[in-house]
């Protein structure tokens, strides 16, 4: 047997003990996956509520919450099961992604130009706490898109991205490192294709107008003040008004579309994207806490200064916070580690900018080390 599938096997089997581990504990996205997948089989309309609350996604996913949604009780582990699966083929797509960065990168055996590399990094992922915690233990379906996207970056496939998009639009944020890599930029054309043949037949199915469920979609916002600069300011002044959530969140995503315009290009594209999602936590004001799986492949393909630190206080940080489900209340650790991951990030995306960039900021000194 080949070191790869003994690693991906090793993976998926820390999945599913801890899957068995979370028997006991049930979840907010639990119920939602439940309460979609019993009104999709009644072919009730779920946009744009309860989606709004449970799925304010395009109608992919949603189809195979009602087909898990059949066999009753067991829909909880098939889903979390469906998540571990492509979570281990992300585990191969990192070994893959190592090994052959001619796909990245012309020239070089590896990453770090050495082959062996892509044993390590294909059995950190299979091990790392962070991504078991949100696939196995939360039910996050992240993985799911997350592996579609690092296929599309392997393959140069977009008809892959399209589906990524289409069942997250989360590698919408990600697109244009991507884009401009792309010789022919007509593929930027079929980017639309999955999302809106999903958005057709859902709509003929359910007699609504596509306009509804992309309103539903475009007014979903995750959690304001759970991370960051947005907990921070928790901590001298209250709650702001939803009206006012909605202005920050225009105006991160402003900043942050500028700035992915003006990136400067690497010479890696997993260098382009990963410093991307370092400003997407950096600078957000609203929070999802299974996001933190996106950043595990590439925190690994590019092996930042301080990233054990960052995977340290990150698993102490999920611990804490799922601790909740089984009736154990640590806010004060919560926001601690909270505090420690988030700084670690900006450390990170420090340490990925370019020398010539960071002897430029005022507070560096002359010494890059």
């Amino acid at each position: 047997m080949r070191p790869i599938t003994k690693i991906v096997l090793l993976g998926l089997a820390l999945r599913i003990l801890f899957i068995l581990i979370s028997l006991p504990v049930n979840n907010y996205d639990l119920l939602a996956y439940e309460n979609v997948g019993r009104a999709v089989i009644n072919h009730l309309n779920i946009y744009p509520f309860p989606a709004i609350l449970y799925h304010p996604y395009l109608p992919v996913m949603l189809y195979i919450e009602a087909l898990t949604k059949l066999f009753g009780v067991w829909q909880p582990i098939l889903l979390k099961l469906v998540f571990s699966l492509f979570d281990a083929g992300n585990i191969y797509l990192v070994y893959k992604l190592t090994r052959r960065p001619a796909k990245l990168r012309p020239g070089k055996t590896g990453i770090n130009g050495k082959n062996d590399q892509s044993i390590v990094n294909a059995f950190l992922y299979a091990v790392n706490p962070i991504s078991i915690l949100i696939t196995a233990y939360h039910g996050q379906f992240d993985s799911l898109p997350l592996f579609l996207l690092l296929a599309t970056i392997f393959w140069k496939n977009p008809w892959l991205l399209s589906l990524a998009v289409a069942v997250k639009t989360w590698p919408v944020f990600f697109l244009l490192p991507l884009i401009r890599r792309w010789h022919d930029k007509k593929n930027v054309l079929l980017l639309a294709f999955f999302p809106a043949l999903s958005l057709i037949l859902y709509a003929l199915f359910f007699h609504i107008a596509p306009l509804i469920i992309l309103r539903t979609i475009a007014g979903y916002r995750a959690v304001f003040g759970a991370f960051g600069i947005s907990r921070l300011y928790l901590l001298f002044g209250s709650s702001p008004p939803p009206i006012q959530i909605r202005a920050a969140i225009i105006v991160f995503l402003s900043l942050f579309f500028t700035y992915s315009a003006h990136q400067k290009k690497s010479r890696l594209l997993i260098t382009e994207i990963f410093q991307l999602m370092l400003v997407f936590f950096i600078l957000t004001p609203v929070f999802g806490i299974q996001w933190f799986i996106w950043l595990i492949p590439f925190l690994l393909l590019c092996k930042p200064r301080g990233a054990i630190f960052f995977y340290a206080v990150t698993t102490l940080l999920l611990i804490t916070s799922y601790l909740q489900w089984s009736g154990v209340s640590v806010p004060f650790f919560i926001f601690f580690f909270g505090l420690l991951s988030w700084l670690a990030l900006i450390r990170m995306f420090f340490y990925t900018l370019p020398i010539s960039v960071r002897m430029k900021l005022p507070f560096t000194s002359n010494s890059t080390r």
